[in-house]
């Protein structure tokens, strides 16, 4: 097999990792600063929770709605004069973002948030179809690990970084200018990326609900069923990371360096996960393991919940030290980081299987459907969540539910993998 590390040296796949990784970082660096920023500066009441997960469905939604014409752009134009385009887009979104964070404008911060997610939903179609253009079909699988496992290790120091600095002396300025650089240095590996060879232009129709009716053509081919679960990985792990900031402060009765902390935890977690099932497949397809994987992270988020509900109320907000030399609250940790190794292996295995699965004409179409059903699956866990609030539950209530909804659905995979013709 061929080495990792000789995939990464290769100037093309290196610009073009360079490229996704900074857009993930400064999706997070901004979406994470923001979240820290509304729950221990700009609210200070229970309106923090909802409206956190307002911030979640928002920067989702544009998925949902803008996906089918990033995919049906990509399939017929030049994707790497697209990214060029849409890199471009970035720097100004993150020069608004700058001056949202300065004015302490909540509207305008979400107005931001939403506009990555425009950015991103227009992004998304390219980042996986163009893969098996620019990689030989012997390294696809490594590749999607750098890629699955690098947008994690984006998020993770995303994270670090937008949740230490924010709140600290000088810290807008030291977000903002993070930002608007590491976009200007994506635009600029964006130029390093030559257009492979494409694909003889198709006729694609312009309505926008095209891809979904092309791509479900083939749902029982079993792409259907591969977009279904990766997407029902996105439902879960929206609805642990909108509700990391609420569940350490309101039940852990820790600051926000524990709440860096779990997220940071979860992206390194997942990126551990991914390089783990890419070596234990050498490279290969198999979604055997799934219903498995999915069952195991159901029994660890529940205790994870099971060691939350024993928490003891300090006097004041735990710093990092002292929340990780409590037991049984420190336990939730571990918890979590195994939820994530497993999520990562969970789906690297699955996103190599839908490029294989789809015909070259309408992979970046297949990837909208699949942004779309993320974004969908997405929203409905942030509706679901804010319902539940408002309904008058606490999130251990709205965990456990969460966990009886996974074991379901680890039962329907079970019998649905048996029905489809996986290919590869």
């Amino acid at each position: 097999m061929i080495s990792a590390a000789n995939l990464i040296r290769q100037p093309q796949f290196f610009a073009l990792f360079v490229v996704q990784f900074l857009g993930a970082f400064n999706d997070n660096l901004f979406k994470n600063a923001l979240v820290i920023l509304i729950t221990y500066r700009l609210l200070h009441d229970s309106n923090s929770a909802l409206t956190i997960t307002l911030a979640a469905g928002l920067f989702i939604l544009p998925f949902f709605l803008f996906s089918p014409w990033g995919g049906q752009l990509a399939d017929r134009w030049d994707k790497v004069w697209l990214m060029r385009k849409i890199k471009l887009a970035e720097i100004l979104i993150m020069l608004l973002g700058s001056l949202a964070f300065f004015s302490g404008d909540i509207g305008f911060m979400l107005a931001v948030l939403f506009l990555l997610g425009v950015q991103s939903a227009f992004f998304g179609p390219i980042k996986y179809s163009i893969l098996p253009e620019q990689v030989d079909a012997e390294r696809l699988m490594q590749a999607n690990a750098w890629f699955s496992g690098s947008t994690f290790a984006a998020i993770l120091l995303g994270t670090l970084l937008g949740g230490f600095l924010i709140l600290g002396d000088q810290g807008l300025l030291w977000v903002s200018a993070i930002m608007i650089s590491f976009a200007l240095i994506g635009y600029a590996a964006s130029r390093q990326v030559d257009s492979a060879p494409h694909p003889e232009a198709v006729t694609l129709n312009q309505a926008w609900w095209s891809p979904y009716r092309e791509v479900f053509k083939g749902f029982g081919d079993g792409r259907g069923f591969i977009v279904v679960s990766i997407s029902f990985f996105w439902f879960i792990g929206a609805s642990l990371l909108s509700q990391f900031p609420v569940w350490v402060k309101d039940y852990l009765y820790a600051d926000e360096q524990v709440a860096v902390l779990f997220m940071a935890l979860f992206a390194l977690g997942f990126g551990l996960g991914a390089w783990l099932i890419n070596w234990h497949l050498a490279g290969r397809t198999r979604l055997r393991y799934q219903p498995y994987l999915l069952a195991l992270m159901a029994l660890a988020l529940a205790d994870a919940l099971w060691a939350t509900s024993a928490v003891n109320v300090p006097e004041q907000l735990l710093n990092w030290r002292e929340y990780l030399s409590q037991w049984p609250g420190n336990r939730v940790v571990f918890d979590l980081l195994w939820l994530a190794i497993l999520g990562g292996a969970y789906c690297v295995p699955l996103y190599t299987q839908l490029q294989r699965q789809v015909p070259e004409t309408q992979r970046a179409r297949a990837f909208a459907l699949n942004n779309v059903m993320n974004a969908l699956f997405m929203v409905l866990s942030a509706l679901a969540i804010m319902a539940g609030y408002m309904l008058g539950g606490d999130w251990l209530q709205l965990g456990a539910g969460l966990i009886l909804i996974m074991l379901a659905f680890a039962f329907w995979e079970k019998r649905w993998r048996g029905r489809v013709n996986l290919l590869g």
